[in-house]
């Protein structure tokens, strides 16, 4: 199941942001186990619009 933006605003909460080649972001917190791909920046303007904390995990490409 994939969460969208909208449907995010029911959580509120610390999300943590996994950052993958500093591109796309996928957003986890205690009460989903996991949401849709964003863009690292539309998830902070999100973060931002809804006061939520906001922690990140740099996952480095092992190419």
């Amino acid at each position: 199941m994939c969460i969208q933006p909208e449907q995010l605003k029911r959580y509120n909460g610390h999300l943590k942001i996994r950052r993958i080649d500093g591109i796309k972001s996928i957003v986890f917190d205690d009460q989903l186990k996991y949401a849709c791909e964003f863009t690292y920046e539309r998830i902070l303007s999100f973060a931002k619009t809804n006061h939520l904390n906001v922690t990140q995990e740099i996952i480095e490409d092992d190419k």
